[in-house]
């Protein structure tokens, strides 16, 4: 089976885009063993203080 890359993921924090929380979203990509996520949000910077 070919490797599944999501490569446009937004979360809450694309507003009006997406309602997921964060840690649902790495909860759900480790049930799915997934090796690579991607998040895409958009317009906003309010995130970053997770990753900074």
């Amino acid at each position: 089976m070919k490797e599944i890359i999501y490569l446009h993921t937004n979360t809450e924090y694309s507003f009006l885009q997406s309602t997921i929380r964060l840690e649902r979203l790495f909860k759900l990509a480790k049930e799915q063993n997934l090796k690579y996520l991607t998040l895409t949000d958009v317009e906003n910077f309010h995130a970053l203080q997770f990753f900074w």
